[in-house]
């Protein structure tokens, strides 16, 4: 019965530190700058619902890829189908 008890106790102990040192690490991105990134697009068949997204990333290495202007699409192209969940558009 001691074990069980030791054991909640380490893992308090480790999600504790975690706990610190993630708030650390996004302490420190926090200063960080995106200076980089792409502006994504879609526009619905029929033209009637658009949607224009800017995607930002810290480094032309990460926005050079064609995977990240791929994302930027898919993300308004999600927002489009949101938005037409949400308000009732009609195609």
């Amino acid at each position: 019965m001691g074990d069980s008890a030791d054991n909640k106790k380490l893992i308090e102990k480790a999600v504790e530190i975690l706990r610190k040192r993630g708030q650390a690490a996004a302490a420190k991105k926090a200063t960080r700058e995106a200076s980089e990134g792409l502006i994504g697009h879609y526009i619905h068949a029929g033209g009637k619902i658009g949607v224009i997204v800017e995607i930002n990333c810290e480094s032309d290495f990460v926005r050079a890829p064609m995977r990240f202007s791929s994302f930027g699409h898919d993300v308004a192209m999600h927002i489009a189908a949101v938005d037409r969940v949400m308000f009732g558009a009609k195609t």
